[in-house]
């Protein structure tokens, strides 16, 4: 009795067939613990293994290269890339733009994942993490008058939270929100310079000094409040738009 014969990777997939070589050699990728810099089966045993030709493989590849997934060079093999949160900054910035919804469901959600990572942060933060956040906040102190450089500033600051709390996937997610909504937290201010710039470094002083007290619930509260001032400048930002244009 004959055996039969093993089904191609691409079988039960979905899709084109660069769809599938997509998937399978995404699925590769994992199944064989790949590391970034690691590089993939060349073209043609590509081809071989999912049993389609070598421009279907190429059109594959190249979905994932659009991914972020993959680097490839011609007449060199792809290798796996480092993972970034760059598909999805593009995925955000085009959301923002396209819902009239799309600025302000952004902002509930970086709210949500930011209130989460500051009391993570507030619970694992060390002596050399609240140094470094000392010298953010003392950079927001000196630019709290200077639209552009107090953005800056601003994403340092929240970047070295972050980097306290130690979670990728988080950070990948939030640093693309970030990016996406850069030209709004830089319009913000330029359409409505704070009254009170002390105010605003102040929101974040409180930030810090629950995280250096290590008190996750004050940190929430700090980090809740800050947002809820960013919601109040961003509806003054979208009524002056609106009366622009009319």
């Amino acid at each position: 009795m004959s055996e039969e014969a093993e089904p191609s990777p691409v079988a039960e997939a979905h899709g084109s067939l660069a769809d599938q070589v997509a998937q399978g050699v995404a699925k590769l990728i994992i199944e064989k613990g790949l590391r970034p810099g690691d590089s993939l089966p060349a073209e043609g045993a590509l081809a071989a293994t999912f049993s389609v030709s070598k421009p279907v493989v190429r059109e594959g590849l190249s979905q994932l290269v659009g991914l972020g997934l993959i680097e490839s060079r011609k007449g060199s093999v792809a290798t796996v890339k480092r993972l970034t949160g760059k598909p999805l900054e593009a995925y955000f910035s085009i959301a923002v733009r396209q819902d009239p919804q799309g600025l302000r469901q952004a902002i509930e959600l970086r709210r949500v994942l930011e209130e989460h990572v500051v009391k993570v942060a507030a619970k694992q933060a060390t002596d050399d993490d609240i140094h470094k956040l000392r010298r953010c906040l003392g950079h927001l102190y000196i630019t709290r008058d200077l639209d552009e450089e107090w953005a800056v500033a601003d994403a340092e600051f929240h970047g070295q939270i972050l980097e306290i709390a130690k979670n990728d996937t988080l950070g990948r997610v939030l640093t693309a929100i970030n990016g996406a909504l850069w030209e709004t937290v830089s319009g913000v201010r330029a359409y409505h310079h704070p009254p009170d710039t002390l105010a605003s470094y102040k929101r974040h002083e409180a930030i810090f000094t629950a995280l250096e007290a290590r008190d996750p619930e004050a940190a929430h509260t700090a980090m809740s409040a800050h947002f809820e001032a960013m919601n109040y400048a961003v509806d003054r930002l979208t009524m002056t738009l609106a009366s622009d244009d009319a």
